[in-house]
């Protein structure tokens, strides 16, 4: 349970630094890097940015699925 905790904490960490800091610390889709496809999920890190910065027009237009 205690690594779960640390798991959760770490995930968390990496997620907030890549939505504060910019594009360039975000995670790399892996379908979109084994295939140059774009998933369903992809540009919901950009979007959920986006959205805290309270641009909506832009955050639909990262990804308007989600």
């Amino acid at each position: 349970m205690g690594r779960l905790i640390v798991v959760v904490i770490l995930v968390g960490v990496v997620l907030s630094v890549a939505l504060l800091w910019g594009e360039e610390y975000m995670l790399r889709c892996p379908f979109n890097s084994l295939t140059g496809w774009d998933c369903p999920f992809c540009g919901t890190q950009r979007m959920v940015r986006a959205l805290l910065h309270c641009r909506w027009a832009e955050a639909f237009g990262y990804n308007a699925l989600i």
